[in-house]
């Protein structure tokens, strides 16, 4: 019976454990490429308050925390204005507010995450006590009256890092990681990864990206992450790709 039950209970994982093998033995391409420009995914289409509810109980990993205290101490201040971009349930922004390293904290994050988050009183709440705030990612323009500006394994959902990473609309700092990499080639693809939904991703050119970063900041930290990575990330077609966690300050006018 208590097989039975686990059967059941891991029923709604069976589709996604099933992608898994087709991918690990190339039996069907995880990937596609893409010929249109345009940007979606089916990330959070399914949140909800319940969701929501769980997600904000879990702790970051070891590792995380210790890049995200590293990021904060490279900016040399003992309390910050921070921008998460892609930030999801607040997790990071719960974890520097028991550290004491913040004085406001914005998540910028997809219109359905923020209006849950926005309209639940007791979760709005919650976050403001830890002076954390929730706004769309869609209609922020700059980010200059922060400190810094942290993505956690979410800038290769925007579709123009270059833009994105415009000197005059960043604050001094910006913290990276879990960026993909292509290390082999120059070539910038938008590919449609087809794991668990239909995500739309840009996978950048390790070279360009550098090449881009030098023109206006200092680059105080660019080390590869040898966990950042899936194993059916690490090579795409031809594409050669590792992950990469960042650290950069603006060059001065």
């Amino acid at each position: 019976m208590k097989k039975i039950i686990s059967y059941l209970y891991h029923l709604n994982s069976l589709k996604n454990f099933k992608e898994k093998i087709l991918f690990k033995y190339k039996i069907i391409d995880r990937y596609t490429i893409s010929r249109k420009k345009i940007f979606k995914n089916s990330y959070q289409t399914k949140i909800n308050l319940k969701i929501i509810k769980e997600l904000i109980k879990k702790n970051i990993s070891t590792y995380n925390s210790r890049l995200l205290l590293k990021y904060c101490n490279l900016t040399k201040k003992n309390k910050l204005k921070v921008a998460d971009w892609g930030g999801g349930c607040g997790n990071y922004g719960i974890y520097l507010s028991k550290k004491n390293k913040i004085i406001d904290y914005v998540i910028y994050e997809k219109a359905k995450l923020v209006n849950i988050m926005n309209r639940n009183d007791c979760i709005k709440n919650y976050f403001a006590l830890r002076r954390i705030k929730f706004k769309n990612s869609q209609k922020i323009k700059n980010f200059n009256k922060f400190d810094l500006l942290i993505a956690f394994g979410a800038l290769s959902y925007v579709k123009n890092i270059y833009k994105f990473l415009k000197k005059n609309s960043m604050p001094k700092y910006i913290g990276i990681s879990r960026l993909p990499l292509i290390t082999n080639s120059v070539s910038e693809p938008i590919l449609i990864d087809r794991f668990a939904g239909f995500h739309h991703e840009k996978f950048n050119s390790k070279k360009k990206l550098i090449d881009y970063l030098r023109l206006n900041y200092q680059i105080l930290y660019f080390k590869e992450d040898a966990k950042g990575l899936r194993e059916s990330k690490k090579k795409i077609f031809n594409y050669e790709v590792k992950s990469f966690n960042i650290f950069l300050k603006k060059k001065p006018n």
